[in-house]
């Protein structure tokens, strides 16, 4: 049985979204991108995440001025899983927004290079 929410441009070479980050408006809401490709026996075979890194910047926090409150700053990677676990590290960002925008560019590539033909 596959989970996920199934790719609706690439579904018919394995791709399924088991998460699609923090926007509320994607299909699986969640903590972090996560992408899959299934074989035609339902096993993952490739796995694109999001991963959040080291902190970079730790921020801190003004009790008195809220004005002067700044976020700690983390660095998010791009991990590429294989089928034996391997892993590979992508691309590196500091901040979620620019680690989606990388995916947005680089995803239907790796789709393309890893996907599962004929796969429904």
């Amino acid at each position: 049985m596959r989970d996920g929410f199934r790719s609706v441009k690439n579904g018919h070479l394995g791709v399924y979204t088991l998460c699609s980050g923090p926007d509320p408006s994607g299909p699986v809401p969640g903590e972090r991108v996560i992408i899959v490709i299934y074989n035609k026996e339902d096993k993952i075979v490739r796995t694109l995440e999001q991963v959040r890194g080291n902190c970079i910047d730790p921020g801190w926090v003004d009790f008195f001025n809220s004005m002067r409150c700044r976020p700690s700053v983390h660095e998010y990677l791009i991990i590429d899983t294989d089928e034996q676990g391997n892993k590979t590290t992508m691309a590196t960002h500091t901040s979620p927004s620019d680690a989606n925008r990388w995916l947005s560019v680089n995803c239907p590539i790796w789709v393309q290079k890893h996907g599962v033909a004929d796969n429904t």
